[in-house]
């Protein structure tokens, strides 16, 4: 099996080093998300924005997908305690569905390469994990209308917030990672 890993490529993704300087950007990363998350800007009912996927896109970055997991659950769950609403363990599983696309695409990616793949994996987030998959959890739980043009505003909020979402996080994100690294004097290929 190590043999597999090691000539696919993908055992990097899994090591994970358990160090000071790690856990606690782990923990601002935490932090970020959920303030991020709290400060949501909601138009009508239907539509609500908020940046807190920057924050996953930062950490998929920096510390690969299962890092990425676990800060999406944690946020999912911190959310629901501070905003006194009741988990969906439905929503918490996509939550960490999310965590293990940022983190897959963009791990130890650099530059132009980063810019280009947190486009896809933001369009992977809005298409595959909003537009379809929450709407569906939302929609069998009883929070959303199962009806069509619940589902099509849904769609409407994906196909807006693709673009602006995605030329935000591929303008900001190759500047944080490589402000990280100047930071804690991490050395790129």
């Amino acid at each position: 099996m190590a043999d597999f890993t090691k000539s696919l490529g993908i055992k990097r993704y899994f090591q994970f080093k358990f160090t000071v300087q790690n856990l606690v950007t782990l923990g601002m990363l935490l932090a970020t998300f959920i303030v991020l998350d709290y400060m949501t800007i909601k138009v009508g009912d239907a539509f609500k924005f908020n940046l807190s996927f920057i924050a996953v896109a930062i950490t998929g970055a920096l510390f690969g997908p299962l890092p990425t997991a676990l800060l999406c659950v944690c946020g999912d769950l911190l959310g629901c305690v501070l905003s006194s609403y009741a988990p969906i363990w439905q929503l918490t599983v996509t939550a960490a569905l999310t965590g293990l696309i940022y983190g897959f695409l963009l791990f130890e990616r650099t530059g132009k390469n980063l810019a280009v793949f947190a486009v896809i994996a933001r369009a992977a987030d809005s298409i595959f994990i909003t537009a379809l998959l929450n709407t569906g959890v939302l929609m069998w739980v009883g929070s959303l209308s199962p009806t069509l043009p619940a589902f099509l505003t849904r769609l409407a909020k994906a196909a807006i917030e693709l673009p602006v979402y995605s030329v935000l996080l591929a303008l900001l994100l190759p500047q944080i990672i490589v402000l990280h690294h100047k930071i804690y004097n991490i050395k790129t290929n």
